[in-house]
């Protein structure tokens, strides 16, 4: 996520919850992580965890919007390509790339899967991963 995503929008500028907002994603061979990190204090920490899980379900509902879709390529395929520029980024995609596929995936084959994707894509993903018993939360500090 970055400062256009829905829950830096959300947490962060509409609400001022809290100062970081972000989400990446690790991937393995047999599953993966999706991660959501929100730098909060503890007396909004629950009102942060509704507002993330309201974001899934509304996600899971309604999908994203071409908009939306369109800027996280974009997104991605620049981080893609810068990452090309370094050295220890590139050592990382390809380490993964194998680990994951067993193979070495060419740039142009994963910018072909990325420009691919549709909203209905990401709806349906999210529609089978969105699910709270999916769910798990990790927090720092006393809440």
């Amino acid at each position: 996520g970055n400062m256009s995503s829905r829950l830096f929008q959300k947490i962060r500028e509409d609400r001022g919850l809290a100062y970081s907002v972000y989400s990446y994603m690790s991937n393995f061979k047999e599953g993966g992580l999706f991660t959501i990190y929100a730098g909060t204090t503890s007396k909004d920490y629950k009102e942060v965890m509704k507002i993330i899980i309201d974001e899934f379900d509304e996600i899971k509902k309604n999908g994203v919007t071409e908009k939306e879709l369109e800027r996280s390529k974009n997104q991605f395929l620049s981080s893609l390509t810068f990452g090309l520029e370094n050295s220890k980024a590139r050592m990382s995609r390809l380490a993964n790339s194998y680990l994951t596929y067993g193979r070495i995936k060419t740039i142009e084959e994963t910018i072909g899967e990325i420009e691919k994707i549709s909203c209905a894509d990401i709806k349906e993903i999210a529609q089978k991963m969105f699910d709270e018993k999916y769910y798990s939360s990790t927090v720092l500090g006393n809440v």
